[in-house]
């Protein structure tokens, strides 16, 4: 037999149940919100984590492509002042040699011809480092109107090198081609092997490292 409870019971009875359903509504609700608050959180913070990281290693990067800037530019000032020098000083030894080998007739003949070039330019007035008897006279003993001088005597090599030196001691080392590109290479080598150390330490999988909340574990019922 069916017990048909009084119409009062059955409200009581559907209260309680709308309550306890609308009790349960209210708790799942705070709870996702609860969860979504704390995954919201927990990506901020992994994003903060990952966007300074990024940054570090910009930095880094950037002071080293500058370092290896400034050494590249150091090696290449230094290159060019050790060529610029040993030019200079080769270019003065060949000027030395091959003015040890002028005789007086050599010297007044290109003397003559210095004057010629001088005299044909639009200038009106010249400063010249001589006395032009000087010049006279030379020309005059060259051509053999006036009165014999003695000829320069020539420079012996070994008299060249003792005044000036041997051509290594002044030139000293010139580097090729392939020792000035084998110093680049190794300098390119350390860049990359700082490179590579770099990355090594670089930007880990924080996300992965990271445990769970405490808060977004199931509760045991």
């Amino acid at each position: 037999r069916e017990v048909d409870p009084s119409p009062n019971v059955k409200a009581a009875m559907e209260e309680q149940t709308s309550a306890e359903r609308e009790r349960r509504a209210a708790i799942l609700k705070a709870d996702g919100e609860k969860r979504s608050a704390i995954l919201s959180a927990e990506g901020s913070k992994q994003s903060r984590i990952l966007t300074a990281e990024g940054d570090k290693q910009s930095r880094i990067l950037a002071a080293e492509g500058v370092r290896q800037a400034k050494v590249l530019e150091a090696q290449g000032q230094r290159s060019q002042t050790i060529l610029e020098k040993q030019g200079e000083a080769q270019g003065l030894r060949i000027t030395a040699m091959g003015a040890s080998a002028l005789d007086s007739k050599a010297l007044t003949v290109l003397s003559l011809e210095s004057l010629k070039e001088i005299g044909a330019g639009a200038s009106t007035k010249f400063v010249l480092p001589l006395e032009l008897t000087k010049l006279f006279e030379g020309a005059a003993d060259y051509v053999g109107y006036s009165r014999k001088a003695p000829d320069r005597q020539l420079s012996e090599v070994k008299d060249i090198e003792n005044a000036l030196g041997k051509s290594e001691d002044i030139l000293g080392t010139i580097p090729t081609a392939a020792e000035m590109q084998a110093e680049l290479d190794a300098i390119k080598e350390e860049a990359d092997e700082a490179l590579q150390e770099i990355k090594a330490d670089g930007i880990k999988d924080q996300m992965s490292a990271t445990q769970p909340p405490k808060e977004l574990i199931e509760p045991k019922e």
